[in-house]
């Protein structure tokens, strides 16, 4: 399968993953360990979840 470019990053890509998520789901669970990804990906979950607030 060839790859598809969108015009958006992957910061955008991925918090609007989230905010889909978010919105669908009333119970999220998330599995953080200490690695770099892993702590950005939390970082912008949290920031995602409380646009809903």
């Amino acid at each position: 399968m060839a790859k598809k470019y969108l015009e958006k990053n992957v910061l955008e890509a991925a918090i609007e993953r989230l905010e889909i998520m978010f919105e669908n789901f009333e119970n999220i669970y998330f599995s953080v360990s200490r690695r770099k990804r892993q702590l950005s990906n939390g970082s912008i979950s949290k920031q995602s979840s409380k646009k809903d607030e």
